[in-house]
């Protein structure tokens, strides 16, 4: 018997917990894991990316080494910012339109 086994036999909700369990498990709704990657996580390595790549290469060529670092930090900004124009059309086509009050009721089955 695990940790998990154990503590679920002795919970007073556990057979509650296991109905969410299952509930979700049978979910028609899309997963969100990698939409939730591209639109949050990838920015910022690319951002990061960008900023290392962009910095060893002005400072070979740029003495000034704030110079350097500021020019670098913008061209990071603006390739990050590139690729969320470039993604955001994926993401547009999935959004509803709830701007509306019935529109509301209506999506959320009230």
């Amino acid at each position: 018997m695990d940790f998990k086994e154990k503590n679920c036999r002795s919970c007073k909700d556990r057979q509650s917990c296991r109905d969410v369990f299952r509930s979700l498990g049978q979910s028609d709704a899309p997963p969100v894991a990698l939409k939730a990657i591209i639109a949050f996580l990838l920015p910022i390595l690319i951002f990061i990316a960008a900023l290392f790549i962009a910095e060893k290469l002005l400072k070979q060529r740029i003495k000034a080494d704030s110079l350097a670092m500021i020019l670098g930090f913008v061209g990071a900004l603006f390739v990050t910012f590139i690729y969320i124009l470039c993604v955001r059309p994926f993401f547009k086509k999935d959004r509803t339109n709830l701007s509306s009050r019935e529109d509301k009721d209506e999506h959320f089955g009230n």
